[in-house]
């Protein structure tokens, strides 16, 4: 606990989460925000208008990365649903998609779903693009994947 609570420790983290931030908001295009408050790792985001959804993903981003660089634990994958919040126009859309791709850790799971990737490219991870409507198998995947989980629901 000494360890996690040393002062130069802590200070090291928040000057990297800010750098990451102040960073992001920047290639996101995000003008209308206070970047003395936004740089700090407890800031709740409160813009509002197109912006906001740039700032937000900014935020998680540079927390990610934050905690991925500081910390051992074990930490859940990345969900992205649809960056395109609040109707972005192409430009900022493409750099938030550019972000994600770009931003995501060696040893972490990053899930992005969106409609379209804005002639963004997956270079180094895998597309799943999904054909049937409001589902994510296809009919002919269930017997497949049933004789996977079995063993599973069995043992519980």
């Amino acid at each position: 606990m000494k360890k996690l609570d040393d002062k130069k420790r802590r200070k090291e983290i928040e000057a990297y989460y800010a750098q990451l931030m102040i960073g992001f908001l920047r290639t996101l295009n995000v003008r209308k925000i206070d970047l003395d408050s936004a740089s700090k790792i407890v800031r709740k985001v409160n813009d509002t208008g197109s912006d906001q959804p740039r700032a937000v993903l900014a935020y998680h981003l540079a927390l990610m990365k934050t905690v991925f660089k500081f910390s051992s634990a074990l930490t859940a994958p990345m969900i992205i649903d649809s960056p395109n919040q609040q109707d972005q126009d192409t430009t900022n859309v493409a750099a938030m998609i550019a972000l994600i791709l770009s931003s995501r850790p060696d040893n972490g799971q990053t899930i992005l779903g969106t409609v379209r990737l804005h002639d963004q490219v997956v270079e180094d991870g895998d597309v799943i693009e999904l054909v049937d409507e409001l589902s994510a198998l296809s009919p002919d995947q269930y017997p497949g994947i049933l004789d996977t989980i079995n063993p599973f629901l069995a043992m519980m």
